[in-house]
């Protein structure tokens, strides 16, 4: 889905994979033939991506994210006061919590949620929670499947789970229609970018994910400059004391 909504996300992908494999021929030229299969075992599954994120308005959107990840099996596990950073969110990230599940798939959902208490424009706050209120990020179908799933010890059939992928992936795709008017993205911007970002979309959209580079080297961002052109010349995301695996 994400590949579909951001194409040049498949093409960083592409770039990441070439490199880590030539990576990966480098360390097995320097290894014993008796470490080889363990040393492509292990950059196998550290070509699984582990990271995404998304950002959530209300508690409400909250509480129903977490029941859909719970169907996932994956859980709510640590908490980050990104006010630190200046950003008027706090965060949990959503992933499986036993060690079989993380080594068949690491993948973390790194979950935001809006504290509009820390606005310092009233009129901001009050237009932001005016539009997060209004919207309806969750289908009728997907909440009956939901509330099936409760009954179910958090489970479904393989029938349910047919319908409930399609159904939850609405929740996170991009909607190319704004749920404000211009005038009130302007206001929202104006306090804060990522308010806006919040506020102003119809969905709980996948604002990032993020492939993993198995070199330290320089050239995979040259590479990606070569690419795409402009890169970001700032890094994003958690404050450094947040970073590691949780």
């Amino acid at each position: 889905m994400y590949r579909e909504e951001v194409p040049l996300y498949g093409d960083l992908v592409k770039i990441v994979h070439n490199i880590n494999a030539v990576t990966l021929e480098d360390a097995i030229s320097k290894t014993s033939a008796a470490d080889t299969v363990a040393l492509r075992a292990s950059a196998e599954w550290l070509t699984l991506e582990r990271h995404g994120a998304n950002r959530l308005g209300i508690p409400y959107e909250l509480q129903i994210v977490k029941r859909i990840f719970a169907v996932l099996g994956m859980y709510p596990i640590g908490y980050y006061d990104l006010s630190a950073s200046g950003l008027p969110i706090h965060a949990t990230c959503f992933r499986p919590k036993h060690t079989a599940s993380l080594d068949w798939n690491p993948f973390r959902v790194f979950t935001t949620l809006f504290r509009p208490e820390l606005l310092v424009s009233k009129d901001a706050r009050e237009q932001a929670l005016a539009l997060l209120e209004q919207r309806r990020i969750f289908t009728d179908t997907l909440l009956d499947l939901l509330n099936t799933a409760g009954e179910q010890d958090a489970q479904l059939d393989h029938e349910q789970a047919e319908a409930f992928v399609p159904e939850a992936l609405l929740s996170f795709s991009w909607r190319s229609v704004a749920a404000a008017a211009f005038d009130q993205y302007r206001l929202l911007r104006e306090e804060h970018p990522i308010l806006a970002d919040i506020a102003c979309l119809q969905s709980a959209h996948i604002n990032h994910l993020r492939s993993l580079n198995q070199t330290p080297d320089p050239f995979p961002i040259l590479q990606c400059r070569g690419h795409f052109g402009v890169i970001c010349q700032m890094i994003q995301g958690m404050p450094i004391a947040f970073l590691g695996y949780h």
